[in-house]
């Protein structure tokens, strides 16, 4: 599964920023919905992200546009039917 924490910043529309690990990727894309820094990286990348985030308010604001838009895919009008779809081909 996806990280929740993700998921549930994305539906109160705060950009992410986020290691490029496993799945993340997947969810968090870099310029769209958050930032994405290099976990072989991190003490460098992760604060210079966090400045970068918090020193453009533009860049926010579309980060975080984007973040809601997102949370859509993971509605649970979206992700309900899906979900029982699977459990009735289990039986």
């Amino acid at each position: 599964g996806y990280p929740g924490a993700v998921i549930e910043s994305f539906a109160r529309g705060i950009p992410v920023i986020a290691t490029v690990w496993r799945a993340v990727p997947e969810i968090v894309k870099d310029g769209v919905n958050g930032l994405l820094v290099d976990p072989d990286n991190i003490a460098r990348e992760l604060p210079q992200a966090m400045l970068r985030l918090a020193g453009d308010p533009e860049l926010y604001e579309r980060l975080s546009a984007g973040a809601l838009e997102s949370a859509k895919r993971f509605a649970i009008e979206v992700v309900g039917p899906q979900l029982l779809e699977l459990l009735e081909h289990q039986r």
